[in-house]
């Protein structure tokens, strides 16, 4: 369960603050509403192109390190996202949502069915599933707000690409964690 809960931080957090809080915060820096918009749209259509491309990674090459490569690659790409959006050029900006959802992001979503199906023997699975995902998502939940907050304090991107990056030291941690694999009676 503590694996499952710290693992889907990254890609909770990510997802709110690669599509919600950047909306508030594109514009805040200067970015056309419209470029934002149509940003966060080619960020989830790559987003769901991208998902089944790595959960088959990760058939290949195991759960975790397709999952962590997402979490290893939100955490280095928080900044630059930023950046990106801050640029006053519509190329980057869109540029950064599809990088942030296609890659970062889609690199674990695409796994997680699988990778939490895994985490559980199938007498508990739609629980602990239910659980990992639904405790995740209360304890990063307030991110775009958290997000706010700080960009209203310091006028820099910095502090949440930093919050997002500790988020990602949580996750990377959990998986590092070993972990009983359930009995493999799906």
């Amino acid at each position: 369960m503590i694996v499952g809960i710290g693992a889907r931080l990254a890609e909770t957090c990510g997802s709110h603050l690669f599509v919600t809080f950047a909306l508030a915060y594109g514009k805040a820096v200067g970015a056309a509403v419209e470029t934002l918009m149509l940003g966060v749209t080619l960020g989830m259509l790559a987003d769901s192109l991208m998902m089944p491309v790595f959960g088959a990674l990760s058939d290949r090459f195991g759960r975790r390190p397709v999952y962590m490569f997402g979490v290893l690659a939100m955490a280095a790409f928080a900044y630059p996202f930023f950046a990106m959006l801050e640029s006053g050029s519509n190329g980057l900006v869109l540029l950064a949502f599809v990088i942030g959802n296609g890659l970062c992001h889609a690199a674990m979503a695409g796994v997680q069915p699988a990778m939490y199906s895994e985490m559980f023997s199938a007498r508990v699975r739609y629980s602990g599933l239910a659980m990992a995902h639904e405790v995740s998502s209360l304890i990063v939940g307030f991110s775009p707000l958290i997000a706010t907050a700080l960009f209203a304090h310091y006028r820099s991107a910095m502090p949440v690409a930093l919050f997002l990056g500790a988020i990602c030291v949580v996750s990377a941690s959990s998986l590092l964690l070993p972990r009983r694999r359930a009995p493999l009676s799906l």
